[in-house]
């Protein structure tokens, strides 16, 4: 029997510091008017027997997010807050000292709030009451240590239930009352330890669906796996060997050909269809080069058809690469443009150097010479001498080509009609008199240079230039060539239409009608082509059509020379290979069945035992809590009828158990006592309630009973009742209560005296 033997506090609620000395007496009273702190040495006291104050902690009203500054029990928040008391275990003979200590200036903001501070609270477990409030932290226990000592010392049940069998508080007295009538129930067995059954039966509970769940969900796996299996009704013991029809490379011409695991009957459809398009394709082999050939062709443009052809011809007569005929045409386009240069006397920006390569003679040193000469008297002139010697320049290129285009008396500046050629020249010479007196010294030389040059082009260059010009324009290919606008152009039209140009060719051979006339083999080589393409018949086309013989060409690399090694009958085989690698595909999902049938049986058995199990524990649990119940039920129903006295519901409290719920009633009533009771009446009910657990389940640990302010609401009657329990059942208990009746604490105190039962009244008011 452990009992509380004294309690010490400072810094505490409204507290500097109190010593509660309890030793000797049965029952202890503190008295008092409300607001001296009776409540708070009772939650001083639960918060050392338990860890925590439950009012506070259970309360729905803290938020427990918020954070504070000071702590909610410290009177002074800047010191700490100390409790300890000391326990006697009067069977052992020993004492020991539970302490707490809350350090405020470490506890802030959400650490310090209502909900979390009992988390913050450091526990002292000591072997002496007079040990220094220094010298704690070398007894100091963590949270799991210090529950562990509370159990093994007050009991495990003492501890989880405190406040229903060694704690009747004054707010919420009734709230178990209030509890449905399912939850009562659920309470009575936390209270009585069969919320660890409760639990384990909720786990089989979940075991036993969790089963129920996999063994639905293997059933309709089967069921979606049969559906899926394809059977083989038409077996044979002949099977087809493997080999391949093209590479090997394609899933179907593979080995071992896959199918999927969703839709093989799909993959199956799509295999047989791509066999069925090789198959069209092998049967019209003969076809398929000259009709590609014209598609290609109908890709040309159809106004540059006879161009590209007649491009074509030239390049067979020639032999010319493309690359010869883009040098000789780029080579023509740069002669004619330094041509038209030279003759506008633009002699700085004509590339001489690349004229000597084109030409093939060495490069004219002197022409070079007098070149940079005349650059360097370009730099030097000013812009009125640059001026006159373009003007000199354009006159003379004018008087050139007007020369070489008819003879005319008629100005080509101006359009005056000098009457005749001679008078004409003789004026235009008089001009460039005068304005050749216009220039200075260097504006002359510039034109002296240019005179200069002039005549040495003449001299070496422009008649070889003239002539290279002439052989590059005999070249007829060159002509065409310059209609495509690129060489990318006339290699990517040339290069469509050379297979259809190759057939068309070989068939006018084979008709004796080629002509030797480029044109001439343009118009039938065109005539051939238009030939070709209304060749076709409308069974190939249609053909054609469906199965997209390009497509299959370029897919599977259908050369002429693969074409020529597939025979239908391999195509046939090909399909009958496929078509058992279907059926074999289903051997892993038998397979995946007959296992999954195995565990489906297995898990059916475990279904059974599970369930039987479950029904087996339900039992138990349930005969148990009956049990329990009524050994309550007949301790609770004398205490209650003693309390209460006669009333008009009857005598004493029933409790109706159906292994669901719990239904408290007055005797031959079928209601429930909460709506037929006044609170003074179930305020005597909570007491007996109360009294009735301490009595049966409190077992051999802590022996206090608290009770705070017993006697609210309760008349004459029922408070002598109550002490008169108190004093013949609970003698073998240290009592703790308060009151702020004087005259209830002096009526106790005298009954239990009476007996020689020894009390204390603790006055608070001095702290």
């Amino acid at each position: 029997m452990i009992t509380i033997k004294r309690l010490y506090i400072e810094n505490y609620k409204l507290f500097s510091h109190k010593e509660i000395d309890f030793s000797g007496a049965l029952l202890s009273i503190f008295d008092g008017p409300n607001g001296y702190g009776k409540t708070s040495i009772f939650d001083a006291i639960e918060l050392l027997i338990t860890g925590k104050i439950s009012r506070v902690k259970e309360c729905e009203s803290i938020n427990g997010k918020t954070g504070y500054q000071t702590i909610f029990f410290a009177k002074n928040s800047d010191k700490d807050v100390i409790l300890k008391a000391e326990f006697e275990d009067e069977k052992a003979g020993r004492y020991f000292v539970l302490g707490a200590r809350v350090k405020s200036a470490n506890v802030k903001g959400k650490f310090a709030n209502p909900k979390n501070i009992f988390e913050n609270i450091d526990f002292y477990f000591m072997p002496s009451y007079s040990i220094s409030i220094d010298t704690w932290e070398n007894y100091i226990k963590n949270k799991e240590e210090i529950n562990e000592i509370r159990k093994h010392e007050f009991g495990h049940q003492n501890i989880e239930q405190f406040t229903l069998f060694h704690y009747i508080r004054q707010e919420d007295r009734l709230a178990y009352f209030k509890q449905n009538e399912i939850s009562r129930s659920f309470t009575i067995e936390n209270l009585l330890g069969v919320d660890a059954e409760r639990k384990k039966q909720k786990s089989i509970q979940e075991k036993s669906r969790t089963v129920d769940k996999l063994y639905k969900q293997l059933d309709t796996e089967i069921k979606n796996k049969k559906a899926r299996l394809v059977e083989n009704d038409n077996k044979t013991e002949n099977k087809i060997e493997y080999s391949p029809l093209l590479n090997g490379k394609q899933l179907w011409d593979m080995e071992t050909v896959f199918f999927a695991d969703s839709n093989p009957e799909n993959l199956l459809l799509q295999y047989n269809s791509e066999l069925d398009k090789i198959e069209k394709y092998v049967q019209y082999a003969d076809i398929h080069t000259t009709y590609f050939a014209f598609r290609k062709f109908m890709d040309v443009p159809e106004n540059i058809r006879d161009i590209v052809i007649k491009a074509l011809i030239l390049m067979e007569k020639n032999t010319m690469s493309v690359e010869d005929i883009e040098l000789k045409y780029q080579n023509l386009k740069f002669i004619q443009q330094q041509k038209e240069k030279i003759n506008l006397q633009e002699y700085l920006t004509v590339d001489f150097r690349k004229i000597f390569d084109i030409l093939g003679i060495e490069e004219d040193i002197e022409l070079i010479g007098a070149i940079e000469v005349l650059r360097n008297l370009s730099k030097n002139q000013n812009e009125l001498q640059k001026a006159l010697n373009n003007v000199l320049q354009i006159r003379e290129s004018l008087h050139r080509e007007n020369s070489e285009i008819h003879n005319s008396s008629v100005c080509p500046y101006c359009g005056y009609d000098w009457a005749s050629e001679e008078v004409l020249e003789k004026n235009f010479d008089s001009t460039k008199d005068i304005l050749q007196a216009l220039l200075t010294q260097d504006g002359e030389r510039f034109a002296n240079q240019l005179a200069i040059i002039k005549d040495k082009i003449k001299i070496n260059i422009f008649e070889l230039l003239l002539e290279k010009e002439k052989e590059l324009l005999q070249i007829d290919v060159l002509d065409v060539y310059q209609k495509f606008g690129s060489k990318a152009n006339f290699i990517n039209m040339t290069e469509i239409a050379k297979p259809l140009f190759k057939i068309s060719s070989d068939m006018i051979v084979l008709n004796n009608n080629k002509s030797k006339d480029v044109q001439s083999q343009c118009y039938l080589l065109l005539e051939e082509c238009q030939r070709i393409g209304n060749s076709f018949s409308a069974e190939y086309l249609n053909v054609n059509e469906k199965y997209n013989f390009a497509d299959i060409k370029n897919r599977y690399g259908m050369s002429n020379e693969v074409v020529s090694k597939i025979r239908l009958e391999s195509i046939e085989l090909k399909k009958q290979y496929i078509q058992e690698q279907f059926y074999k595909s289903f051997d892993k999902l038998r397979k995946e069945i007959e296992d999954l049938e195995r565990q489906h049986e297995t898990l059916s058995v475990i279904k059974t035992q599970l369930k039987e199990y479950v029904n087996a524990f339900d039992a138990s649990i349930e005969l148990y809590k009956k049990q329990i119940i009524d050994e309550i039920e007949i301790p609770f129903f004398v205490y209650s009828s003693r309390l209460l006295q006669s009333y008009q519901g009857g005598q004493g409290v029933l409790m109706e158990n159906n292994g669901e719920s719990i239904r408290f009633t007055a005797p031959g009533n079928e209601h429930d006592i909460l709506y037929t009771m006044s609170s003074g009446q179930l305020s005597a009910v909570l007491l007996s309630f109360s009294l009735a657990l301490n009595k049966i389940y409190a077992g051999m640990g802590i022996k206090t009973v608290l009770i705070d302010d017993p006697i609210q609401c309760m008349d004459d009657i029922n408070m002598i009742s109550f002490v008169e329990l108190l004093r013949r059942e609970f003698s073998d208990c240290q009592i703790i209560l308060s009151t702020h009746e004087e005259d209830f604490s002096n009526f106790i105190r005298y009954k239990f005296k009476k007996y020689d039962l020894i009390t204390k009244a603790i006055t608070l008011k001095d702290a």
